[in-house]
């Protein structure tokens, strides 16, 4: 696992990814940059809104949020822990981040 992994991280694609990321954090504005590329529903008070999976009830259960910031830090959160998982191959959101970082989040596969 660790020689497959010490390879992945080592190509140029990810390498050139891993730099864009950095410089995002780093200054700042990664939720940011992402907050365009999805979809944010808002509840009649204001607040956005987001179905999240809830392990404890074992189904999807809606979350609420003062920011799109806040929308954008649970689905990174979300993307990292369950990357592997199979329940993220069709999630929408998921799909989103990997096609804007496709070497990154499989990185997180091993």
């Amino acid at each position: 696992m660790l020689p497959t992994l010490y390879e992945a991280l080592n190509t140029k694609e990810f390498q050139e990814e891993y730099k864009k990321l950095k410089h995002d954090i780093l200054n700042g504005v990664f939720y940011e940059n992402l907050s365009p590329h999805f979809t944010f529903l808002r509840h009649v008070d204001g607040r956005y809104m987001r179905r999240f999976f809830c392990k404890d009830s074992n189904k999807k259960r809606m979350f609420y949020f003062e920011n799109k910031r806040d929308v954008i830090k649970r689905l990174i959160l979300f993307f990292i822990y369950k990357s592997n998982s199979k329940n993220n191959s069709d999630d929408p959101d998921c799909l989103i981040f990997k096609k804007l970082y496709p070497k990154f989040l499989v990185c997180w596969n091993y």
